[in-house]
């Protein structure tokens, strides 16, 4: 009952509009960074209704890129078989099944404070292990600045991820912890989206926008 109320609640807030925004900050730095019109992407931790790659690849496709998607999470067999007749799916635990393959862009939205940031290092693991099968990978997140927005940050969670049963962060990023560790894993960022506005305004009358970023990282 709880999580059907969320998910309502959630759509009366927002609608698709955070969805279409994404993907169009997503498109446009693909846009801007692809070398050829026929990219692979990989969307690790993509959900079970990856609406954003969805129209991300259809706004590719209006500009004459062809998008070879694959996405990737907690995904069974019964929803593989489901899932798979629209783009690959694949499972968390077969990443070892892609490494010999070569994806154009790999996007993590929204993924990396789930796993924890107390979890530095099993993040660390993660981003290695995906930055070897990419060139550019392209990260959606929150920064914190402090108990106040952190405590925003984890109401927002809640209602867009406890529906799906998704664990509720402790916390999140801020900008020294996040340059520490690109710096660790030797990632260059080349693109940084300075004003990622996902929300209407009615609302959220306070500014969110500083406490989103997307950048894009080269290896």
């Amino acid at each position: 009952m709880i999580k059907k109320f969320l998910h309502s609640f959630r759509y009366f807030l927002l609608g698709n509009l955070r969805e279409v925004r994404l993907s169009q900050h997503f498109s446009e730095i693909i846009i801007k960074y692809k070398s050829s019109n026929n990219l692979n992407i990989l969307d690790y931790g993509s959900g079970f209704h990856p609406s954003v790659i969805v129209y991300t690849s259809k706004i590719l496709n209006e500009n004459e890129i062809v998008a070879n998607i694959s996405c990737m999470d907690f995904y069974n067999e019964e929803e593989l078989e489901k899932l798979n007749k629209l783009y690959r799916h694949i499972n968390f635990s077969h990443l070892s099944n892609v490494e010999n393959k070569k994806f154009d862009f790999i996007i993590i939205s929204d993924v990396l404070h789930h796993i924890g940031i107390d979890k530095i290092e099993e993040i660390k693991i993660l981003l290695a292990k995906l930055s070897k099968l990419t060139d550019f990978v392209l990260i959606k997140d929150h920064f914190e600045y402090g108990f106040v927005s952190r405590t925003l940050l984890r109401f927002m969670d809640f209602i867009g991820n406890y529906k799906d049963g998704v664990s509720i962060p402790k916390s999140y990023f801020n900008k020294k912890s996040l340059s520490s560790l690109m710096n660790d894993l030797e990632l260059e960022k080349v693109h940084d989206v300075k004003k990622v506005s996902l929300y209407k305004n009615i609302y959220f009358p306070f500014s969110l926008k500083k406490f989103q970023f997307i950048h894009l990282y080269k290896r």
